[in-house]
């Protein structure tokens, strides 16, 4: 019993041991930028939850589904243009017309921005740091699936949590 003890004492710690070996950040080429799923959305005395489904660069839509004031808008970034619908009316345009200040405007710009080579460099915990017109933001990713969790712009009092 004791050689065997002696035998497997040293397999056993290293199976421990390989178990816990931290994993390696992502580089931000691995990041997922394809996003389909709610959002908890705080743009300075703004809190929305939404609907959020990006699937390439140019391509948003951003659905609010509370507050109920606002519940049913949908913004919607097709690549080629843009349009806002809200209570079956809908506007379109070739460019946003939104104001800079808009939550939606203001993920959609930094999203697309930030999925462009170069431009984020890997932080500790899973974070990504980057600059998007004069204002530092920050990314957190899934580490094992690439998925970003969250978008924080300190200058503008914005904070993105996708759920």
């Amino acid at each position: 019993m004791r050689r065997t003890a002696l035998f497997l004492f040293p397999f056993l710690a290293f199976l421990l041991s390989a178990c816990t070996v931290p994993t390696q950040p992502l580089e931000p080429a691995d990041l997922v930028f394809n996003i389909s799923c709610r959002a908890a959305i705080t743009s300075g005395e703004t809190q929305v939850t939404c609907e959020v489904n990006r699937t390439g660069p140019g391509i948003l839509r951003v659905s609010i589904l509370q507050p109920e004031d606002l519940a049913g808008m949908d913004y919607y970034w097709s690549g080629e243009g843009f349009s806002v619908a809200y209570a079956g009316l809908e506007a379109q345009s070739e460019v946003c017309t939104l104001p800079q200040t808009n939550f939606a405007l203001v993920l959609q710009q930094v999203l697309d921005y930030a999925c462009r080579p170069d431009v984020l460099t890997v932080e500790e915990d899973h974070t990504y740091h980057g600059s998007f017109d004069g204002c530092d933001f920050s990314l957190t990713a899934d580490p094992e699936t690439g998925q970003i969790l969250s978008l924080a712009i300190p200058q503008k009092d914005f904070m993105a949590q996708f759920l």
